[in-house]
Formats: C-alpha cells, sequence, structure tokens
C-alpha cells in the first residue's frame, strides 16, 4: 500500500508525514473563545492579542491541510441551550469564574449551541 507523504522541515531533521494518517485538529478557536466581539472579549474583557496573533497561522495549516486532503477535525465547547448536558459541577466552575454558561452577551448566550459566539472562528 502507497501513503501519501510529505517531508516537513524541523529545527534538526527533516520529519516524514504520512498524510494519511495525520489529521489537523482545531480546538476551541471559537468566537466566544477567540472574537473580540465574543463573550471572553467583549463581556470579559480578556486581552486576546496573543490568540489573534494565532488565527491567521491556524488559516494557513487549514488551507495547507485542505490542499493535501488532510483530515481536519474541529472540537468546540458547547451546550444546549436548555444546559441539561451542563453537569453541576462544570456550571458551578463557570460561575465562579464569574462567567456563567448561558450568560447573555452581545452576541448571545455564552457557550450555547446554534449561537454565533458558539461558531468556530
Amino acid at each position: 500500500m502507497n501513503f501519501r507523504s510529505v517531508s516537513l522541515s524541523t529545527q534538526n531533521a527533516p520529519f516524514p508525514l504520512n498524510l494519511d494518517r495525520t489529521a489537523l485538529l482545531v480546538i476551541d478557536m471559537q468566537n466566544d473563545f477567540c472574537h473580540p466581539a465574543g463573550f471572553s472579549g467583549n463581556e470579559l474583557e480578556f486581552n486576546l492579542t496573543a490568540i489573534q496573533g494565532i488565527v491567521p497561522n491556524i488559516q494557513k495549516l487549514l488551507a495547507w491541510a485542505r490542499t493535501n486532503g488532510v483530515l481536519v477535525v474541529y472540537t468546540k465547547e458547547s451546550h444546549l441551550p436548555d444546559l441539561s448536558d451542563l453537569s453541576a459541577s462544570k456550571k458551578l466552575r463557570y460561575e465562579i469564574a464569574g462567567s456563567p454558561v448561558g450568560a447573555v452577551g452581545k452576541m448571545g448566550r455564552y457557550l450555547i449551541q446554534g449561537e454565533w459566539g458558539s461558531e468556530v472562528r
């Protein structure tokens, strides 16, 4: 069986990458966490400069992965609108942190499926 592969440059030596057994994981890059108008940027007033700085690199990686037929997997934290899938411990953790899941922000409810904030950036 032939595998599609590329050789990536690294600091020490080229690294062979089997494209048929590789996936690009994009984790929690959703509007609530990463966009200045999202809950973290707007309501919590977090400085998102560092996150904004990596978005272009992620976009380049996504383009490369798609061009090369690499599987792209997105994960995001989001909950049902009625919060029935939110555990009591997670609910309490977010409340203590001052960012309760489901809180209403400028762009919708925080970490709720179907809201703008839960969409991948």
